[in-house]
Order: C-alpha cells, then structure tokens, then sequence
C-alpha cells in the first residue's frame, strides 16, 4: 500500500498476492543467495527500484474495499 518494491519466497500467499510475480519478484523457497541477490539489485538500481514501486502500487489496488466488498457480494 506504500510503494515499497516486494521480494519474497515463492510459496502461496506472496505468490496470489504478487499474482505469479506480476506486482513483486518471487524467489525460489529457501534460495537465500537469489534473495539477498534482489535485494542488493533493488539497492543498487534506482530506476529497477521505481519499476518495482509502481507494480507494487499498481497490485494493491486489487485489495481496494470496493473491490473486495464486490467480490463477497457475488460469492455470498
């Protein structure tokens, strides 16, 4: 909801929530080296950093309460 530019483990919340790696990068469960690797790319590259910050945004709306209000409604 912040912008913040998501890396994490491939395993199934992160996974729905970053939708298969569309709005945050996944990284292999357990792979700490591809992890810290990441994280030293989204510090050292200013522009990959911005890339990563407007997917991030760009995928929370996907949890706005109109949104998530409509989908209960048509379940329910």
């Amino acid at each position: 909801a912040f912008g913040l530019p998501v890396v994490a483990f491939d395993v199934e919340g992160p996974r729905d929530v970053l939708n298969f790696g569309e709005f945050g990068q996944l990284i292999a469960l357990g792979n700490v080296d591809e992890m810290l690797a990441k994280l030293n790319e989204l510090i050292d590259n200013k522009a990959l950093r911005q890339y990563w910050q407007e997917k991030s945004l760009h995928g929370v709306t996907n949890y706005e309460i109109e949104k998530v209000i409509a989908q209960w409604q048509a379940i329910i």
